[in-house]
This record gives structure tokens, C-alpha cells and sequence, in this order.
């Protein structure tokens, strides 16, 4: 099998907590089932991923084939798409999506997202892209939030003059930009009901 190593838009998002959130979880029937809900609505876009690696060559969304690309292992989740409009809406928007519904169940979340050469398919993930996106989440990031490498930032402006999409950049007290997953267009989505529903799982 012949893998395509290609330039991708690459994000790595971490779970902070995640092995005392399950240690936790062994005596706390409560703190599983939330933690299992988040874990499948993760799940959901692996599967919808899944759906359009099975279209036929002939179907009319084959277009759609290898735009993303989504694993999880351990307490991190990696996202890639193409290098084009379309693939910087998509990672932009499903990274602040998860992330959100992250911190609805009290879970934060701490990544990156950056851009380069990836092979990424259903059972592995691997390149430079992601020791960019990587480096910079372990490096820079420092507080619960998702950072933007310079170029991603720069891309978005056309993102934007495009129309259509938010613009979800929102720039730090540190000068560093990241995705602001409390924008009020993803509020407006149903990703929660209240601020009141914000928990820290406990």
C-alpha cells in the first residue's frame, strides 16, 4: 500500500486530565458516563470521516474523500485536511466544535494547529505537520487554549474575505493567536444551553 505524504493543515489537540479523569472514573459511575459522551461525540466525526473514505469513485461527494481526517489515541485527538478554503473552514470550525463540547462537560483542552507534510489515514499519523502542530502545543501554548502557527493565521485572512464562515481567531494577551471556541456563531450552534451547564468534573 503506498501512503501519500502531502502538505496538510495539521491540528493536535490535547485532553488535559485525561488519566485522572479515568483513574476517576473506575469509582464514579457519574464522572464515566460524561466522560463516555464526550468520547463518542469525538467518535461521531471519525465515523462521518469514515462514511466518505467508502463512497465510490463515481459518487458526487467523492470530492469530499481525504478532505479531513481524524484520529484519537490516549487523551489526544488529531485532525488533518487539504490545503485549501474549504480544508482550513473545516479544521478550524470542527477543532473549536470539539473543544467546546470539551469544556461542556468540564474537560479542557490544550493544542495546536499548524501545516506541512502528513500521512494520515484511519490506523496512523505521521509527519513533519504533526511535530509542528505538536511542538507547538508542548512548547507555546501553556493555558488551556488552541494556538494558531503564523501561517494558519495568515490563510485565514482569505478564509474571512471569502465570507461565510466566522472568524474564529482571537488574539492572547501574549500576542499569540488561538481559536476562540467560546465565539458567539459556535454558541449559536447548540453546543450548550447555558453557561450554567460549564462544570469542572468533579
Amino acid at each position: 500500500m503506498t501512503h501519500q505524504y502531502e502538505e496538510r493543515y495539521v491540528a493536535f489537540i490535547d485532553i488535559l486530565g485525561f488519566s485522572s479523569l479515568v483513574d476517576r472514573a473506575e469509582t464514579d459511575s457519574n464522572l464515566l458516563e460524561r466522560l463516555a459522551s464526550v468520547l463518542e461525540e469525538v467518535q461521531m466525526h471519525s465515523a462521518l470521516e469514515e462514511s466518505m473514505d467508502s463512497l465510490g469513485d463515481n459518487d458526487p461527494q467523492a470530492f469530499f474523500r481525504n478532505m479531513f481526517r481524524m484520529s484519537t489515541f490516549s487523551d489526544n485527538i488529531v485532525i488533518s485536511t487539504k490545503i485549501n478554503l474549504i480544508g482550513l473552514s473545516l479544521i478550524t470550525m470542527l477543532s473549536t466544535i470539539i473543544c467546546n463540547r470539551l469544556l461542556h462537560q468540564g474537560i479542557f483542552t490544550r493544542g495546536a494547529i499548524s501545516s506541512g507534510k502528513l500521512i494520515h489515514t484511519n490506523s496512523i499519523a505521521l509527519g513533519a505537520g504533526l511535530i509542528k502542530a505538536y511542538k507547538l502545543e508542548s512548547t507555546a501554548a501553556i493555558y488551556p487554549r488552541i494556538l494558531l502557527d503564523e501561517n494558519i493565521v495568515r490563510d485565514m485572512d482569505a478564509l474571512e474575505k471569502q465570507g461565510g464562515t466566522p472568524d474564529l481567531r482571537c488574539k492572547d494577551f501574549d500576542g499569540l493567536w488561538h481559536l476562540h471556541i467560546l465565539h458567539p456563531k459556535i454558541l449559536e450552534m447548540g453546543t450548550h444551553t447555558s453557561k450554567s451547564e460549564y462544570r469542572i468534573l468533579n
